[in-house]
């Protein structure tokens, strides 16, 4: 009898029992691979993935075989692209977005797809921006193994909606040798930036980063300002 309850408390789902806002709390420690596998253990599971509000999208957590080439990447971008379209419009608190990407001698169409791949980024920034996010980090990179194709950057059209997102409190931008073309009106004062960090990347704006309530700028030499003083 004992043997037969213990195994029939083993086969208990105690985490869908658990309040939404606590489900979500320990998801939010989680990468979003290992999330979604927490999506396979029951229907309410499912919901719950697909409503937390704490996104890790870290390339680096991922198998190092899945990011290793151009191809492999664009299956995990496809595969996080749809993950986003089935969570709809629910609300993202935080989205982190680590990517160094790796190009090995051989490789054809460097640019083309470094290009592809920032785009693909933005989408989900525009769709965080959407979804009400308060804080965002965005990390990029590219590492490319033949010396003669090192001199590939090419601009960013970034999206205007972040610096004018109502609900965006924090903001880390580390784009390496990146130029962001950020429109002139992102000085509106319908930003609510409290934070914002940028490194190893330049925003061309003529008229700068004029916020009301900005209280801590980081720039690329990583000093800080307080915007009170």
């Amino acid at each position: 009898m004992g043997n037969n309850l213990l195994i029939a408390q083993a086969g208990v789902d105690r985490f869908s029992e658990l309040p939404p806002e606590v489900a979500h709390h320990i998801l939010g420690f989680l990468h979003i691979a290992d999330v979604i596998r927490v999506s396979s253990l029951s229907k309410t599971c499912r919901g719950l993935h697909l409503s937390i509000p704490i996104l890790n999208f870290d390339f680096a957590a991922f198998p190092y075989a899945s990011t290793l080439t151009s191809d492999k990447r664009l299956e995990l971008f496809n595969s996080l692209d749809r993950f986003l379209a089935q969570r709809e419009n629910n609300k993202v608190k935080h989205l982190f977005v680590s990517l160094f990407s790796f190009y090995q001698r051989g490789e054809t169409e460097i640019e083309s797809h470094r290009g592809f791949e920032k785009l693909r980024i933005l989408g989900w920034i525009q769709n965080a921006v959407d979804c009400n996010v308060e804080v965002l980090k965005v990390v990029y990179g590219s590492l490319i193994s033949n010396p003669k194709d090192c001199g590939l950057d090419v601009e960013i059209d970034f999206p205007s909606c972040v610096f004018l997102c109502e609900s965006l409190r924090y903001l880390k931008l580390q784009m390496v040798c990146e130029i962001l073309k950020a429109p002139s009106f992102c000085t509106s004062p319908a930003s609510n930036l409290v934070y914002m960090s940028l490194e190893f990347v330049t925003i061309e704006d003529g008229e700068g980063f004029d916020k009301p309530n900005l209280t801590e700028l980081r720039d690329n030499d990583n000093s800080s300002s307080d915007r009170n003083s």
